[in-house]
């Protein structure tokens, strides 16, 4: 397995509130990670790089596991879940001693085991497959405007271009639990799997 990653400040900002981290651990096993953070000043980094540092320990505790025993889907599962938990936590409580207002942050996270593709996210942020020269989108955004789209008020095409397309139902950081969805798939041999930020899918067409 290879991973790529960049991240880009733009023309506006001038924080990056985005960060991501990645780990090829063996040949059977890589995971991923992009976060977008949301609050004032810096507070949307400090969310973001919060959320990055815990997953990234919860996995590495696990991994060492990984790599002495044998791994299960199930457990993988788990610790996804329990990892994006832990990060809500400790973003939620840094805000609540420190009054850093309402700071969040987007996740999406990608985890290859073997031929097993496991995703979950909070947000908008999005997972993406590429496989037999066809992308197809993995995950749904936590958004208003898909909500609209679920429910028949505007099409995906209005959608895209909304006003109201940046406002988002669900990130980590914002309440003491947070509600996160998981998925899990089939790889073929040569799939590439993507991840990325509103920062991309704003300005790609499809």
């Amino acid at each position: 397995m290879e991973i790529y990653a960049q991240t880009d400040l733009g023309k506006v900002r001038t924080v990056n509130q985005d960060c991501y981290d990645f780990c090829i651990v063996n040949k059977y096993l890589a995971w991923a990670l992009v976060c977008d953070g949301m609050g004032g000043a810096s507070f949307g980094e400090i969310a973001s790089n919060i959320a990055k540092e815990t997953i990234k320990n919860e996995f590495e505790d696990f991994l060492s596991f990984c790599e002495t025993q044998n791994c299960t889907n199930e457990k993988i599962k788990e610790t996804i879940l329990k990892a994006i938990a832990k990060a809500n936590e400790n973003i939620f409580n840094k805000a609540m001693e420190e009054n850093l207002g309402n700071m969040g942050t987007t996740v999406v996270v990608g985890v290859v085991f073997k031929n097993t593709l496991h995703i979950a996210h909070v947000g908008d942020s999005r997972a993406y497959i590429v496989s037999s020269g066809e992308i197809k989108q993995l995950t749904n955004d936590h958004s208003f405007v898909q909500e609209m789209v679920k429910s028949g008020k505007i099409t995906p095409k209005e959608a895209k271009f909304s006003s109201q397309k940046n406002i988002i139902t669900r990130a980590l950081g914002i309440e003491s639990d947070v509600s996160i969805d998981y998925e899990n798939f089939s790889l073929k041999e040569k799939d590439k799997v993507f991840l990325c930020t509103d920062g991309l899918t704003n300005y790609i067409d499809g």
